[in-house]
């Protein structure tokens, strides 16, 4: 990636945390519209939503083995980059909770 889509990417994490933090309703399509106008292409997008499902994919290998810390930070990355996708949350909980329970 350049360092402009880095940047821009940094910037939409940054957006997408102030939504979370004013507990307001956002959809996909408000994400995609902060997205754009922060300087993200389309092809930006699509690259940022196979990285949120390399990493979900990474932390649920983590999570078949009970390596909880490491599923944990791999699945907090992809719902970084995908706040609104259920699957992510269900499984960063799920490490979440495996680790737990192991402690």
């Amino acid at each position: 990636m350049t360092d402009r889509t880095e940047t821009a990417i940094d910037a939409y994490i940054r957006r997408l945390s102030e939504l979370q933090a004013a507990q307001t309703v956002t959809t996909q399509d408000d994400l995609d519209a902060i997205a754009l106008e922060l300087g993200l292409t389309e092809a930006d997008l699509d690259r940022a939503r196979q990285t949120a499902q390399d990493y979900v994919a990474k932390g649920n290998r983590y999570s078949q083995y009970e390596q909880w810390d490491e599923a944990i930070d791999a699945l907090e990355q992809a719902v970084a980059l995908g706040p609104l996708e259920y699957d992510y949350l269900y499984a960063l909980a799920e490490a979440l909770s495996g680790r737990y329970q192991d402690q």
